[in-house]
């Protein structure tokens, strides 16, 4: 019997104390008997065993271990997008316990890089911390302050702009200068009604921050005139949910887009308190390491609709026509290439433990193929009213895969790349999204094909950050220490 059967399958050569907190400082670590996700390819390699140290991973061998034991599998950590740590997603503010919770949720399933939209300096020393290892979670970048544009013509009813917004009059041809040296710039095209930038401002911004090198990102509210607004002023990347159009404009083919349809979905629940608690009770069973008393105190916490908060306007919004008039084939090649993966956490209704669950259920459902449901759907909408976002075609039941247990639908090939490559390398996230020998070692292991079932991505078993163990499940922490 080879020596490592039975057991758990990492090696650990460990330089901390039995109390120390777990940092980013790398270990040596050795997993065997691996199916590794290989990006170019689009396959998962042959059983490998392999070798981490130094945060990187430094050797990718056949495995020494026969056929016929257990394989596991592993794929790179995720990046998100766009998350809003300060908030309690009801319109208020996080507490630090919140903020702990939305860290270590993010971490459980697989994320290691997040970006901070929204946030004020205070998340700004998180990454730092967690990097020392005085909290556990993913590391956090920080975007610019988020501009917002203001109606009032009189300087003296202009916000004053603080930590978290740059505040614009309607009548301001400047644009402020950047305060800090991070590189991506969010725009609130309307906060609410009335409000909004001028064209004049807006080409000053974004001339300004092109200077710099630095990227605008677009949150539209799912509005189509701040589409139209947005692409004739030069954005090439927007946020939240395309509105339906006539038809799809040349214009539109070389933008990057992050659809955040669990902001839209939320949102349009804001007058149903009740079916909002189930929605979200139903997905924190997808998430076993989420607090359940931190949820239902979480859940105390949801408003009544207030008047001046910008909702979606639902009439504008119906993937189902949207799909039919071709407007995803109007990012090349075939329409879906051009993702990137933000589960807009923070907004209202879109808890970060969560979020990520249901984004991707989403974009499964109405992104890649609108005539597929899978079999998940069938305990969803049993247990939730999912009527606004009901197809009006008869849904086709797919079954488990079983003719070659490691082929994956393109669906799902797609949905990975926009949750690693492409939104890791628009982060500047150091493994780019891939598993590359000599390459940053952040990988997540999975006891099973994860890309087999629709949230496969998220039945997680260890988490590996920079070469280090920051994840694992309690089942596995126990066995280890035997």
């Amino acid at each position: 019997m080879h020596p490592v059967q039975n057991r758990f399958c990492f090696l650990l050569a460990l330089a901390l104390s039995a109390g120390t907190p777990l940092s980013l400082s790398s270990q040596t670590l050795k997993i065997f008997n691996i199916r590794a996700w290989d990006a170019e390819k689009r396959v998962f390699s042959s059983p490998k065993d392999i070798s981490v140290k130094n945060g990187k991973l430094e050797s990718w061998e056949t495995s020494s271990l026969k056929s016929k034991e257990p394989v596991k599998f592993i794929l790179p950590t995720f990046c998100d997008a766009g998350v809003t740590l300060g908030s309690n997603s009801w319109d208020g503010k996080s507490s630090l316990k919140d903020i702990n919770q939305h860290l270590m949720s993010f971490t459980t399933l697989g994320f290691s890089h997040i970006l901070s939209v929204g946030d004020g300096k205070g998340i700004d020393r998180l990454s730092e911390e967690i990097l020392k290892g005085q909290r556990t979670g993913p590391i956090v970048l920080t975007a610019e302050k988020v501009f917002l544009g203001h109606a009032g013509e009189d300087p003296g009813q202009k916000p004053e702009s603080n930590q978290r917004f740059h505040f614009l009059l309607s009548d301001e041809a400047e644009c402020p200068a950047s305060t800090t040296k991070n590189r991506i710039h969010p725009f609130f095209l309307k906060k609410k009604e009335g409000d909004g930038f001028s064209q004049r401002q807006l080409n000053a911004c974004l001339s300004k921050i092109r200077e710099r090198s630095g990227i605008s990102i677009a949150y539209t509210f799912g509005e189509k005139d701040l589409w139209e607004e947005g692409v004739l002023s030069g954005f090439k990347i927007f946020y939240q949910t395309m509105p339906i159009w006539d038809d799809a404009d040349i214009r539109y083919r070389d933008i990057w887009w992050s659809p955040q349809l669990t902001v839209t979905k939320m949102s349009s629940l804001r007058s149903k308190p009740d079916e909002i608690k189930k929605i979200i009770r139903f997905w924190a069973k997808k998430n076993p390491q989420l607090n359940a008393a931190w949820l239902e105190k979480n859940l105390e916490s949801i408003p009544m609709p207030q008047e001046g908060i910008v909702t979606f306007d639902t009439k504008d919004i119906d993937i189902e026509k949207t799909e039919k008039k071709k407007i995803f084939p109007a990012f090349p090649p075939a329409g879906k290439t051009h993702l990137l993966f933000s589960s807009g956490s923070g907004f209202f209704g879109v808890l970060p433990g969560i979020a990520p669950l249901q984004e991707v259920y989403l974009w499964q459902k109405f992104l890649f193929n609108p005539n597929v449901q899978d079999l998940e759907e069938k305990e969803v909408e049993a247990e939730t009213d999912w009527k606004f976002w009901k197809q009006a075609s008869p849904p086709i039941v797919l079954g488990t895969l079983k003719t070659d247990p490691y082929k994956v639908p393109e669906s799902r090939i797609q949905l990975l790349k926009a949750l690693t490559q492409n939104t890791c390398e628009f982060l500047g996230a150091e493994h780019k999204g891939k598993i590359e020998l000599g390459g940053a070692a952040f990988f997540s292991i999975y006891p099973k094909n994860p890309l087999e079932s629709p949230l496969g991505l998220f039945e997680i078993e260890s988490v590996v950050h920079r070469g280090k163990l920051v994840y694992t499940q309690e089942r596995e922490k126990k066995g280890k220490q035997k």
